[in-house]
């Protein structure tokens, strides 16, 4: 999916969804793989039993399946990016926040943001925006982990939705916040030796 994000974004397209992302794929020469490759036997069932279900009632996951990075490069450029899992047996032509700029990932001159957890909840917060604008409006007085609370914190105030983010801000400072059971991360910056993780 990243490969497809840095075409789409070199294009002048803004987010491309369903067959006319696939054909984008195709005529930029991206690979795709196979449905088989995309699903797995226990996956396969559970989405078989939910088959009888309307999509509408289909309850949220607790476990997000996002994977997302957050960089800042010697020349001191910061980047995000964010690949979801997706929802099961979600409506058709459902977008979640993962491909939305300011929903599930956000990079400026201040911060960069990469976000996992219920979609609507952050796209209708703006969630990734919301912990860059943190570090950005207060002129490098907020660090990325106190930018990453603060979003996190709005969440939890104005919505039912879990999850959290990861943010790294132009001096290198890393944070991470979520109100989900739990979420996976982990960083390394030039000189460790070992990356420092968590769950």
């Amino acid at each position: 999916p990243i490969s497809l994000a840095r075409k789409v974004l070199e294009s002048p397209h803004v987010l491309l969804v369903g067959r006319g992302a696939e054909q984008f794929a195709q005529e930029q020469g991206i690979s795709q793989c196979t449905l088989e490759e995309l699903v797995t036997e226990r996956q396969y069932k559970i989405w078989q039993e939910q088959q009888a279900q309307e999509p509408q009632q289909v309850q949220p996951s607790d476990k997000h399946g996002t994977v997302g990075a957050v960089a800042l490069d010697a020349s001191g450029v910061l980047a995000a990016a964010t690949s979801t899992g997706g929802i099961r047996n979600k409506y058709p032509g459902r977008v979640g926040d993962s491909p939305l700029v300011g929903c599930g990932f956000y990079a400026d001159e201040y911060a960069a943001v990469s976000c996992t957890g219920d979609g609507e909840d952050f796209v209708r917060l703006l969630i990734a925006k919301r912990a860059a604008d943190v570090v950005g409006n207060s002129k490098g007085g907020q660090t990325a982990r106190e930018a990453a609370e603060a979003a996190i914190a709005v969440l939890g105030a104005k919505s039912t939705g879990t999850g959290g983010m990861i943010v790294v801000d132009r001096k290198g400072n890393v944070g991470f916040a979520w109100n989900s059971r739990n979420m996976s991360h982990a960083y390394i910056i030039e000189g460790m030796e070992e990356p420092v993780s968590g769950v």
